[in-house]
């Protein structure tokens, strides 16, 4: 008997709630790597904006989805 696997496709929508760890996760050690202060911030505040959108998407996905 043989088995198949399975596979699964998967969106970018599927890895949100994943990236909105992993974006601050991996800014943090970058802005300590660089090391200069004047890009510090700049990095930190993309981090940030970029997890906020994330988190509005993951938010905004279950209220049109209607997911309690």
């Amino acid at each position: 008997m043989a088995t198949e696997a399975v596979h699964t496709t998967y969106e970018m929508v599927d890895h949100l709630p994943v990236l909105s760890v992993l974006v601050p996760f991996i800014a943090a050690p970058l802005i300590v790597l660089i090391g200069a202060r004047g890009l510090a911030w700049p990095i930190a505040m993309i981090a940030s904006v970029a997890s906020l959108l994330i988190s509005f998407a993951l938010l905004m996905g279950q209220v049109i989805d209607g997911d309690p």
